[in-house]
Protein backbone atom coordinates (compact mmCIF):
# COMPACT_ATOMS: atom_id res chain seq x y z
CA UNK A 1 0.00 0.00 0.00
CA UNK A 2 2.48 2.55 0.94
CA UNK A 3 4.51 2.15 -2.43
CA UNK A 4 1.38 2.11 -4.27
CA UNK A 5 0.63 5.42 -2.60
CA UNK A 6 3.93 7.02 -2.89
CA UNK A 7 3.59 6.03 -6.76
CA UNK A 8 -0.09 7.66 -6.93
CA UNK A 9 1.87 10.81 -5.27
CA UNK A 10 4.68 11.15 -7.63
CA UNK A 11 2.63 10.32 -10.56
CA UNK A 12 3.68 7.13 -12.03
CA UNK A 13 0.96 5.25 -11.43
CA UNK A 14 -2.60 5.82 -11.83
CA UNK A 15 -3.94 2.55 -10.59
CA UNK A 16 -2.76 -0.22 -8.22
CA UNK A 17 -4.00 -3.79 -8.23
CA UNK A 18 -3.61 -5.47 -5.28
CA UNK A 19 -4.04 -8.92 -4.46
CA UNK A 20 -3.86 -10.69 -1.00
CA UNK A 21 -4.09 -14.63 -0.15
CA UNK A 22 -5.48 -17.07 -1.67
CA UNK A 23 -9.20 -17.43 -1.60
CA UNK A 24 -9.49 -20.35 -3.99
CA UNK A 25 -10.05 -22.97 -1.37
CA UNK A 26 -12.56 -25.73 -2.17
CA UNK A 27 -11.67 -27.93 1.11
CA UNK A 28 -10.90 -26.72 4.58
CA UNK A 29 -12.51 -23.13 4.63
CA UNK A 30 -10.80 -22.55 7.87
CA UNK A 31 -7.40 -21.48 6.84
CA UNK A 32 -9.78 -18.58 5.08
CA UNK A 33 -9.63 -16.55 8.41
CA UNK A 34 -6.05 -15.78 8.49
CA UNK A 35 -5.90 -14.60 4.93
CA UNK A 36 -9.62 -12.52 5.02
CA UNK A 37 -7.12 -10.80 9.00
CA UNK A 38 -4.50 -10.35 6.30
CA UNK A 39 -6.37 -8.76 3.34
CA UNK A 40 -7.99 -6.33 5.59
CA UNK A 41 -5.37 -5.17 7.77
CA UNK A 42 -3.79 -4.08 4.68
CA UNK A 43 -6.89 -2.63 3.05
CA UNK A 44 -7.46 -0.63 6.82
CA UNK A 45 -3.33 0.41 5.99
CA UNK A 46 -4.26 1.81 2.28
CA UNK A 47 -7.10 3.84 3.75
CA UNK A 48 -5.65 5.01 6.76
CA UNK A 49 -2.66 6.55 3.58
CA UNK A 50 -5.09 7.74 1.25
CA UNK A 51 -7.52 9.75 3.90
CA UNK A 52 -4.49 10.83 5.54
CA UNK A 53 -1.90 12.62 2.51
CA UNK A 54 -3.19 15.54 0.35
CA UNK A 55 -4.89 15.07 -2.73
CA UNK A 56 -3.41 17.33 -5.81
CA UNK A 57 -6.39 19.67 -5.52
CA UNK A 58 -5.80 22.35 -2.34
CA UNK A 59 -8.08 21.08 0.09
CA UNK A 60 -8.23 17.59 -0.54
CA UNK A 61 -7.01 14.14 1.10
CA UNK A 62 -6.03 11.55 -1.38
CA UNK A 63 -9.22 9.49 -0.89
CA UNK A 64 -11.29 12.65 -2.13
CA UNK A 65 -9.64 12.06 -5.77
CA UNK A 66 -9.33 7.92 -5.28
CA UNK A 67 -11.59 5.19 -5.46
CA UNK A 68 -10.87 1.84 -4.05
CA UNK A 69 -12.65 -0.67 -5.74
CA UNK A 70 -12.81 -4.36 -3.87
CA UNK A 71 -13.87 -7.59 -5.97
CA UNK A 72 -13.45 -11.08 -7.54
CA UNK A 73 -14.36 -12.31 -10.82
CA UNK A 74 -16.60 -14.78 -8.84
CA UNK A 75 -18.25 -15.72 -5.68
CA UNK A 76 -18.34 -18.52 -3.60
CA UNK A 77 -21.22 -20.82 -1.99
CA UNK A 78 -22.74 -19.75 0.96
CA UNK A 79 -22.73 -23.42 2.72
CA UNK A 80 -19.97 -25.58 3.35
CA UNK A 81 -19.15 -28.78 1.08
CA UNK A 82 -18.68 -31.84 2.02
CA UNK A 83 -14.79 -31.29 2.26
CA UNK A 84 -15.45 -28.24 4.95
CA UNK A 85 -14.70 -25.58 1.64
CA UNK A 86 -16.72 -23.70 -0.63
CA UNK A 87 -16.72 -23.96 -4.25
CA UNK A 88 -18.20 -21.37 -7.07
CA UNK A 89 -21.26 -19.35 -6.97
CA UNK A 90 -22.60 -17.12 -9.75
CA UNK A 91 -23.07 -14.70 -6.82
CA UNK A 92 -20.53 -12.06 -5.08
CA UNK A 93 -20.10 -9.42 -3.50
CA UNK A 94 -17.96 -5.55 -3.81
CA UNK A 95 -16.82 -3.29 -1.99
CA UNK A 96 -16.60 0.26 -3.24
CA UNK A 97 -14.62 3.54 -1.09
CA UNK A 98 -13.98 6.46 -2.18
CA UNK A 99 -14.44 9.68 -4.34
CA UNK A 100 -17.36 9.67 -6.49
CA UNK A 101 -19.29 6.56 -4.48
CA UNK A 102 -22.02 7.10 -2.42
CA UNK A 103 -21.35 5.52 0.63
CA UNK A 104 -22.54 3.95 3.81
CA UNK A 105 -25.04 1.57 1.80
CA UNK A 106 -25.81 -1.70 0.51
CA UNK A 107 -27.10 -1.86 -2.67
CA UNK A 108 -28.41 -5.02 -4.65
CA UNK A 109 -30.02 -8.05 -3.01
CA UNK A 110 -30.25 -11.72 -3.21
CA UNK A 111 -33.23 -13.74 -2.19
CA UNK A 112 -33.61 -16.71 1.07
CA UNK A 113 -31.60 -19.18 -1.22
CA UNK A 114 -28.64 -16.71 -1.92
CA UNK A 115 -29.57 -15.80 -5.72
CA UNK A 116 -29.50 -12.82 -6.96
CA UNK A 117 -32.59 -10.75 -7.12
CA UNK A 118 -33.02 -8.01 -9.75
CA UNK A 119 -32.36 -4.16 -9.36
CA UNK A 120 -33.40 -0.81 -10.29
CA UNK A 121 -29.89 0.60 -11.20
CA UNK A 122 -31.19 4.29 -10.26
CA UNK A 123 -31.75 3.62 -6.67
CA UNK A 124 -29.71 -0.25 -6.01
CA UNK A 125 -33.00 -1.55 -4.43
CA UNK A 126 -34.28 -4.95 -5.32
CA UNK A 127 -36.76 -4.51 -8.16
CA UNK A 128 -37.71 -8.84 -9.20
CA UNK A 129 -40.54 -7.28 -11.55
CA UNK A 130 -38.94 -3.92 -13.14
CA UNK A 131 -35.34 -4.35 -12.47
CA UNK A 132 -32.37 -5.70 -13.90
CA UNK A 133 -29.84 -7.97 -13.18
CA UNK A 134 -26.76 -6.54 -12.04
CA UNK A 135 -23.19 -7.60 -14.07
CA UNK A 136 -19.51 -6.70 -14.01
CA UNK A 137 -19.94 -4.49 -16.82
CA UNK A 138 -22.07 -2.37 -15.56
CA UNK A 139 -20.20 -2.07 -12.09
CA UNK A 140 -17.52 -1.12 -14.22
CA UNK A 141 -19.60 1.45 -16.07
CA UNK A 142 -20.15 2.62 -12.74
CA UNK A 143 -17.09 2.66 -11.74
CA UNK A 144 -15.71 5.03 -14.75
CA UNK A 145 -18.74 7.23 -14.26
CA UNK A 146 -17.15 7.79 -10.13
CA UNK A 147 -13.98 8.78 -12.02
CA UNK A 148 -15.69 11.31 -14.40
CA UNK A 149 -15.16 9.26 -17.44
CA UNK A 150 -18.37 8.79 -20.22
CA UNK A 151 -18.17 4.86 -19.89
CA UNK A 152 -20.26 4.88 -22.98
CA UNK A 153 -16.76 5.80 -24.67
CA UNK A 154 -15.19 2.50 -23.63
CA UNK A 155 -18.46 0.20 -22.52
CA UNK A 156 -22.17 -1.27 -23.71
CA UNK A 157 -23.26 -1.39 -20.38
CA UNK A 158 -25.73 1.10 -18.48
CA UNK A 159 -24.18 2.15 -15.63
CA UNK A 160 -24.97 0.73 -11.76
CA UNK A 161 -26.35 4.60 -11.56
CA UNK A 162 -26.69 3.73 -7.77
CA UNK A 163 -22.97 3.00 -6.82
CA UNK A 164 -22.76 7.10 -7.42
CA UNK A 165 -25.92 8.21 -5.72
CA UNK A 166 -26.63 8.83 -2.77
Amino acid sequence: AQIGVSAIEQGLAWSLHLEGGDFDTHSYNVQQASEHESFYTGLLALMDLLTTRPGAMPGNKMIDETVVAVMSEMGRTPKLNATMGKDHWPVTSAMFLGAGVGGGRALGATDEMAGSLNVNYQTGEADPDGGQALQYGNLAAALLQACGVDSSNHLQSEPFHALCNG
